[in-house]
């Protein structure tokens, strides 16, 4: 379960999506003021290439210590006809069993100019956790967390996607934007 917000390149808000009902996929508004699903190709998550993305989320359960333990993860990306391109990915013990994340992307700083797209491409992602029998708190962190998504996000303010070669080069320099993130994490309050 998460939020994220974006916001242009001078500060002001672009989108929200949010996600805190696991029977529902995520949320946002549309112009219109209703309520819909967030992600999907007609209404992608915004994003400024010069702007920033701030992220809120909780994994495994509301309850201290249920956080996923010996966890991994991987973002990637569908950008004309390249699949399957990881551009994000990386893991934690989280021996201490926390269970909630937020963190912020700099797009403006952190992303390389070769990198700032304009355009629709489609992203999935995923964190795993193995189960375990033991060492874990209690009963209900053995058994094994998978969570997966899906959907569209929509890069304004870059180099079209149309341009000669800027699949390759941003397929190439935008791993460098999503290591370089600072993030917290935490045990539930």
């Amino acid at each position: 379960m998460g939020q994220a917000w974006s916001y242009d390149s001078h500060g002001q808000p672009l989108d929200v999506a949010f996600d805190w009902n696991r029977e529902l996929p995520p949320r946002t508004w549309n112009e219109d003021g209703n309520l819909v699903q967030a992600f999907t190709s007609d209404d992608p998550f915004i994003v400024d290439v010069d702007g920033v993305v701030i992220y809120t989320g909780v994994a495994g359960g509301l309850e201290d210590g249920t956080g996923p333990w010996e966890h991994d993860w991987f973002i990637m990306m569908n950008l004309l006809g390249f699949t399957g391109t990881n551009i994000d990915a990386g893991g934690d013990p989280n021996t201490g069993y926390e269970n909630h994340n937020a963190g912020a992307v700099n797009l403006h700083e952190d992303l390389p100019d070769p990198a700032k797209i304009s355009g629709l491409v489609a992203v999935n992602g995923q964190i795993h956790a193995p189960g375990t029998d033991n060492g874990s708190r209690d009963d209900h962190n053995n058994d094994m967390f998978l969570c997966m998504a899906t959907g569209f996000v929509e890069f304004q303010g870059g180099i079209p996607l149309t341009a000669p070669g800027v699949a390759l080069v941003f397929l190439a320099t935008v791993g460098l934007l999503f290591n370089a993130r600072p993030t917290k994490t935490w045990e539930g309050v």
